[in-house]
């Protein structure tokens, strides 16, 4: 009986640890990224988006401002001197073209993670979309200059859009 609850224990305990593997890479996010996300809830219409970019380290500690982008054609620049500005027609639905291709089973499968290099910018990239029956979908990935090559090329082609918005 003994040898039974112990074998149920291990079957649990192996499952569980299963499970939280299996668990998309967007669940947990590591500490340099703690308390960088804002919660921003994107506008009331359905396909509505915000796409937050997130950068953290690096061998001189430099960044160029954490960015939030609105589908509404708004973005935010994070930084001393906080300010919003419009972005152009053209850039905006470029960007919201590549997000739209960018769907839910991609997120899922994003291999995110940082490797060792404590010299390397961290970057993190926070997608919040308004799927069409209203309900609201966050969608995380990171990397740094080590597992930046694991990242989809899709995700990428989003990022490097985005920060064009920032010169």
């Amino acid at each position: 009986m003994r040898t039974l609850a112990i074998s149920a224990v291990l079957i649990a305990t192996v499952a569980a640890m299963a499970e939280a593997q299996s668990r998309p890479a967007d669940t947990v996010l590591p500490p340099v990224f703690m308390g960088a996300v804002r919660a921003v809830e994107p506008p009331g219409q359905p396909g509505a988006w915000v796409l937050q970019v997130i950068s953290r380290g690096g061998f001189e500690g430099r960044r160029s401002g954490d960015l939030i982008v609105r589908s509404d054609g708004t973005a935010t620049l994070i930084t001393p001197g906080d300010g919003t500005t419009s972005i152009h027609p053209e850039t905006l639905t470029s960007l919201g073209q590549r997000i739209r291709t960018m769907t839910t089973p991609h997120w899922t499968t994003v291999d995110s993670r940082l490797g060792i290099c404590s010299d390397c910018t961290a970057t993190l990239i926070v997608l919040t979309v308004r799927e069409l029956n209203g309900l609201v979908h966050t969608h995380t990935a990171f990397w740094d200059a080590t597992t930046k090559a694991a990242m989809p090329r899709d995700l990428l082609r989003i990022h490097d859009l985005a920060l064009t918005i920032q010169r």
